[in-house]
């Protein structure tokens, strides 16, 4: 069974569009899942499960499912109500009313009140320093009161053109003793198990206020730093859901697992810490930038499939990206070098390049960069740090000299870009700008949206020219130019099988209106069949009449059945089925436990022998063998009948009567589960758990129980 790669970890997608400028009412809103289990690769582990503490996207990307603030976003990065029903906004744009929505519920099935909505906007004014989100909506926050029971207003300090996206800080219980310990939210999840390090786990919350949202019954997400680990869980089927695939992998996984393409709000940057030299020098910054090929990153890491950008907002955010941006900072080795003479760096100089852990991606981009900058003299000492090391001396202590990493998008253009902003506590590169400080206070004083557009422009042009980061590429539609190649060639092998098949048909001896109405038929009778069939009309005519037919589902009529073909597969196709999964029961019920013994009995005779006859069982045709199975067991022994009852008239004798095509089809097949079985036991005796079990006296039964539930 094939499984699916995700690009995207959250799991619950909501199409919805906003209401006026003024006001907004929950539009329709429709979703769809598959329903089951499902395990999802993470690749770093959670900074803070309280929401007002998190500050990792990834944290943000898995607790999305299980909290809720007064709105929420899309998929496509719009607005729409959550906990609340609606709201509107006062003229002068200070008060905002928010109407609870009837019925909502906690995961501990408490009734949603005000004094709920109340507390947990309170409660954001305490020592939540990291959630910038959370600490600028606290900060704008006059007054909250209640209005009636389903009804609050909230007032503000200040004019806040974006304080809408701020609105979706979470809200939660306020009888809570310990978030941290037992996250309740209002998602469409609700909180399992977390094991630091290794997994955690939400289940459906019934009670969800969307009706059939969520269909998935329980989610994993299984925290595995290493990407070459993770490949081999999904090959393995450990995990089900890969989000941000790198294209690398997509030949080795292509023909077995379902690749999904979303668009990505994610950007990949070099950035340095413009506070240490020589990075202070504007020159130095310009010449980095001069001396990056984005390109040659993009064909060596991300098969040809990214695009070089020249500012840190993605251009999926359409109407803010300054597309100007591109191209400023073309790839010039003699610019470079001639900035870096001017700079007083002729001889170049040597840094140290800090690259995150978990996310290999990085630590291969690393090393096409420090090769890049050698060409201008520029020496970058490459040094791996784990995840944790990286938040805590990178991005909170501002220890380091330079690092690649990738920034997610925000709903809100401003939360991209604050950033970069001299005061803000995310602007780890330490960049200060007046000019770009003064454009970004602007942004907040208007609530014009044409106003704000222009503003985010400008904001992003001073990044460009200032390059306080380099912005290196970012992932086009992820994986879509390689997704509209392949069935480009679907396309093109589809229309060369048929033109292959339908020659065929043309040059085999015989022909179909003699064969249907027999030799002894009058030329009047051909003639007229061969009109009704259009085998009078040119080859093409007949082609395209053929594909059309094919294309609405008409597959002709049977020449030796004289009955439509279609109905011939319905008659037949429950039997087949059947069969075949009758076929894959047995091949699973009998290879697992011949794949284990194999495995235990390893480079014994006994294991040997097992090895023998699983390779016989490939080489012997399946036909030759229902021909043998019929007749030693149907005919000499008479053990199964072979006159065919249909399983509507006696399911017990339907079974019987297909046991033997079944042995048959299965034979081949249980030799290739017990040598996958055999593989996969053999691999897991080698880990440190089963040798621990081992050592402890449990025995090889037991240590099987492990990896098969």
């Amino acid at each position: 069974m094939k499984k699916l790669i995700g690009l995207l970890a959250v799991l619950v997608l909501i199409v919805s569009g906003c209401g006026k400028e003024k006001s907004s009412n929950e539009n329709s809103l429709k979703t769809k899942v598959d329903g089951g289990e499902l395990v999802v690769r993470i690749s770093q582990d959670m900074d803070f499960l309280d929401p007002h503490k998190a500050v990792a996207a990834g944290t943000h990307e898995v607790m999305f499912n299980v909290f809720e603030g007064l709105l929420k976003p899309t998929h496509d990065g719009k607005l729409v109500p959550a906990v609340a029903e609606s709201f509107k906004i006062s003229k002068d744009n200070l008060v905002y009313t928010f109407k609870l929505r009837d019925g909502i519920k906690f995961h501990n099935a408490k009734n949603v009140e005000i004094e709920d909505i109340i507390f947990s906007l309170t409660r954001i004014s305490g020592d939540f320093p990291g959630n910038l989100v959370v600490k600028d909506l606290a900060k704008n926050i006059k007054n909250i009161k209640k209005i009636d029971d389903k009804t609050v207003a909230i007032e503000l300090n200040k004019v806040d053109g974006t304080i809408l996206s701020k609105f979706t800080t979470a809200i939660i219980p306020r009888d809570v003793k310990d978030i941290e310990k037992t996250p309740i939210g209002t998602g469409p999840f609700k909180f399992v198990e977390y094991l630091p390090g290794q997994k955690l786990v939400m289940e459906k919350f019934k009670g969800y206020w969307m009706p059939g949202i969520p269909i998935v019954d329980k989610v994993e997400f299984s925290i595995i730093k290493d990407e070459q680990s993770a490949i081999l869980s999904l090959q393995r089927g450990e995990i089900d859901l890969y989000p941000r695939l790198g294209s690398t992998y997509i030949p080795t996984l292509e023909n077995t697992h379902n690749i999904i393409v979303t668009q990505q709000n994610l950007m990949q940057i070099l950035a340095l810490n413009n506070k240490v030299k020589p990075f202070d020098d504007l020159k130095v910054r310009q010449a980095i930038a001069y001396a990056m090929n984005p390109q040659e990153i993009i064909d060596t890491l991300d098969a040809g499939l990214g695009k070089p950008i020249g500012t840190n907002m993605s251009p999926v955010m359409k109407n803010y990206y300054n597309a100007k941006t591109e191209g400023i900072y073309k790839h010039n080795i003699k610019k470079a070098k001639k900035l870096l003479k001017e700079a007083g760096y002729e001889n170049g100089f040597e840094f140290t390049l800090s690259l995150p852990t978990n996310y290999r991606f990085h630590a291969d981009t690393g090393v096409i960069v420090s090769e890049q900058l050698k060409k201008v003299g520029i020496k970058a000492n490459l040094v791996e740090v784990e995840w944790g090391t990286w938040l805590k001396d990178i991005y909170a202590s501002r220890k380091y000299e330079g690092t690649i990493i990738a920034l997610d998008g925000k709903i809100e253009p401003y939360d991209i870009l604050n950033r970069y902003i001299s005061t803000n506590n995310r602007n780890f590169m330490n960049y200060k700008s007046k000019e770009y400080d003064a454009v970004m206070k602007k942004v907040t004083q208007t609530t014009d949206g044409k106003t704000k557009i222009e503003l985010y422009k400008k904001a992003q042009m001073i990044l460009a020219k200032d390059i306080p980061v380099v912005p290196l590429f970012r992932k086009i539609g992820e994986n879509m130019i390689y997704l509209i190649k392949k069935i480009s060639i679907m396309i093109f092998t589809l229309f060369l099988v048929s033109v292959i098949s339908f020659s065929v048909f043309q040059i085999i001896p015989g022909d179909p209106v003699l064969s249907k109405l027999g030799i002894e038929a009058s030329q009047e009778q051909i003639d007229t069949l061969r009109i009704e069939l259009m085998l009078d009309k040119p080859l093409s005519t007949q082609y395209i009449y053929w594909v059309k037919n094919i294309l609405k589902g008409d597959l002709g009529e049977s020449i030796s059945f004289s009955r439509p073909i279609k109905k011939l597969i319905k008659e037949r196709i429950l039997v087949t089925l059947s069969l075949g999964i009758y076929a894959i029961l047995i091949a699973v019920v009998i290879g697992i436990p011949i794949g284990i013994l194999n495995a235990k009995y390893n480079n014994t005779k006994f294991g040997v022998y097992l090895s023998f006859f699983s390779q016989i069982g490939l080489a012997i045709p399946e036909f030759w063998l229902g021909i043998i199975f019929l007749i030693i067991f149907g005919i000499i022994f008479k053990l199964f009948s072979l006159k065919y009852v249909s399983f509507s008239q006696d399911p017990i004798s339907y079974i019987k009567i297909i046991t033997l095509p079944a042995f048959a089809l299965a034979v081949s097949r249980i030799s290739v589960v017990a040598r996958h079985m055999k593989n996969i036991t053999l691999e897991e005796q080698e880990k440190d758990y089963v040798r621990t079990a081992y050592s402890k006296g449990i025995m090889y039964i037991s240590t099987i129980s492990f990896k098969m539930p």
